[in-house]
């Protein structure tokens, strides 16, 4: 099994408001888990597997199961204390850390995959198919700070994420979810701002998911950008943020639009 592999964080959220009850939304980093240091540009470890063990967690807010973790010559790489300590702290501040984010967009779950060279989620050893470690709040959700009404919602911000790795195999997005129409000024633009305070929120929250352990031997994790076949990787090194709104066409083709319809008589 030993072959290139990292991790895939994904942080899933709903809609506080019907009808939007019904939709979902969710956005995702890869991640390079190193056994010492983190290379600007590199290669994805290969002298590690998962193992198969029981992670059941109880905490205030959330829920954290899984059935994996990582042990390596010089250290252990937990999933589950991942979560707990870094991911789910990191992403509960990252949703009220703009002014612009609607009230009405909730964070309810967070994923952690090992994926390998395919894209595919590895299952840990003896099981033949393999879950996420996944947590789950139970309470107090976090939610967007905006009250005022929000945007339809494939509208979205745009997080350009840059690396030191020339070509479009270094440059990554995500779309960011929950824009209120406080965000935007009168001439529909995104407010300079607004573009301030998410850039310096994505920059906050890409720190707060990393994690360097003690020693130069123990796991250290960076967000990266990868791509087929995700031997590759090249860490992220600067976010920027414009001003214009984009729209995610899959998004809008998912939801149900409801007509008023009327006939003309001459």
């Amino acid at each position: 099994m030993t072959a290139e592999k990292h991790l895939r964080l994904v942080a899933e959220g709903s809609w506080t408001t019907a009808p939007l009850t019904v939709e979902s939304w969710a956005v995702g980093l890869n991640l390079a888990l190193v056994f010492g240091a983190v290379d600007d540009v590199g290669t994805f470890p290969s002298n590690y597997d998962p193992q198969a063990t029981v992670i059941d967690r109880h905490e205030t807010h959330w829920d954290i199961t899984g059935n994996w973790l990582i042990t390596h010559l010089t250290g252990t790489f937990n999933p589950g204390d991942y979560l707990n300590d870094q991911a789910a702290p990191a992403f509960a501040t990252w949703m009220a850390a703009w002014s612009g984010r609607s009230s009405q967009c909730r964070l309810d779950r967070l994923k952690l995959g090992l994926v390998g060279t395919d894209g595919k989620e590895i299952p840990p050893v003896p099981y033949t198919s393999g879950t996420p470690c996944l947590l789950e709040w139970t309470s107090s959700n976090p939610v967007g700070i905006n009250g005022g009404d929000l945007l339809p919602i494939e509208n979205a911000l745009v997080t350009s994420h840059h690396t030191n790795q020339r070509g479009r195999k270094g440059r990554g997005r995500m779309y960011l979810p929950g824009i209120a129409s406080g965000a935007l000024t009168h001439q529909g633009e995104v407010s300079s701002g607004t573009t301030d305070e998410v850039r310096n929120a994505q920059i906050a929250l890409l720190e707060g998911v990393a994690f360097s352990g003690t020693g130069t031997d123990q796991p250290h994790v960076r967000p990266v950008i990868t791509g087929v076949p995700y031997a590759l990787y090249a860490t992220i090194t600067q976010v920027k943020v414009g001003n214009v709104v984009d729209t995610q066409r899959r998004r809008r083709r998912s939801l149900v639009e409801t007509y008023s319809a009327g006939d003309v008589s001459y």
